[in-house]
């Protein structure tokens, strides 16, 4: 078997961090799931430390795209899409790139369904807060002045007779 070329070593570093990058995002998308349940249970601290805990694995990530986009760019030349480099992958003998290059795609994808789920939860959680506000703003004692004095006639008919 003959030795690897530079080129190959290139493209198995790629791969190598395609599939780094893969690892990251499923962590990620187990924190989003660990996140959804936190908002639906209002664990704040939860939330605090799962934020956090997003934050860096996020950064991660980041850099493995930075890596990911260092190897590729003498490689690549012009071509900016990953799928434009399964013909190079395969000609080295590299066919798991096509595979690996298609799990990622699922893996963002399923991240980004799993982050508009808790964003929607969020936005709910904004309204209800919002109508809980406006309710309690509502209840606030019409029998009294805005200086403290009593105000008979704005509490006349607040409770019925009845009552």
């Amino acid at each position: 078997m003959p030795a690897p070329t530079h080129s190959q070593r290139s493209l198995e570093s790629v791969l190598q961090t395609l599939l780094q990058e893969e690892a990251g995002l499923q962590e990620l998308i187990v924190l989003a799931l660990q996140e959804q349940e936190a908002l639906i249970t209002a664990d704040y601290p939860a939330m605090s430390r799962i934020g956090d805990e997003m934050l860096a694995v996020a950064g991660r990530v980041e850099d493995l795209e930075r890596e990911r986009h260092a190897l590729l760019d003498p490689l690549s030349g012009d071509a900016l899409r990953l799928e434009a480099l399964v013909p190079a992958f395969e000609a080295a003998g590299i066919p798991a790139f096509a595979e690996t290059r298609l799990r990622l795609i699922a893996r963002a994808n399923e991240l980004r369904e799993a982050q508009e789920r808790n964003a929607r939860l969020i936005l709910a959680a904004v309204k209800l807060q919002e109508r809980w506000m406006a309710m309690f703003a509502a209840l606030s004692s019409p029998t009294y002045a805005a200086d403290g004095s009593q105000d008979h006639q704005a509490g006349r008919g607040f409770l019925s007779r009845s009552a």
